[in-house]
């Protein structure tokens, strides 16, 4: 009979109670399907419109309080006018209004990142290539299907001329 020889064990390792984690996990190939960047397009695009209005509205409140702070030097333009109209037509208090439309210029940045976050990958040196090859695949598949559908529409037409001249 043969003793199996004493192997020492090591101690476990210490247990981690919070594991290490990148502060922003990069979006895995999943992200990168043509459905899914084209849903988080159009939702981006949406969200810049919303940002330039919003950032328009700040604007004619800043002038609204300049045009309040320098009573004797007025000049009537017309915006003024009616958003100042506006505002007490509906009885809106102009600080709360500021103070609403600041806070939701907040919310609307912090989406904007969020929502450009994934993108990130596309640029950051520091991004694995897996992930630039997973943008890189879905560029050529859409660059393949507008190739086909061009191709399809020629195909089209030299058909029609040919049933055309018989």
């Amino acid at each position: 009979m043969n003793p199996i020889p004493y192997q020492s064990m090591a101690p476990p390792p210490p247990h981690q109670w919070n594991p290490a984690f990148p502060p922003n996990p990069p979006p895995s190939s999943n992200f990168w399907t043509q459905i899914n960047v084209q849903v988080r397009l159009k939702e981006l695009h949406e969200t810049l419109i919303l940002a330039n209005a919003m950032q328009k509205e700040l604007e004619m409140l800043l002038k609204v309080k300049e045009a309040k702070g320098s009573v004797g030097n007025q000049e009537n333009v017309d915006g003024l006018d009616e958003f100042s109209n506006f505002l007490e037509a509906n009885r809106i208090d102009f600080e709360a209004q500021e103070l609403i439309s600041v806070e939701a210029a907040n919310e609307l940045m912090w989406k904007l990142r969020l929502l450009l976050e994934p993108f990130r990958a596309v640029t950051d040196e520091a991004t694995p290539w897996e992930e630039k090859s997973a943008v890189l695949r879905l560029s050529e598949k859409i660059n393949k299907s507008k190739r086909n559908k061009r191709w399809r529409k020629r195909k089209r037409q030299r058909v029609a001329e040919k049933l055309a001249k018989e």
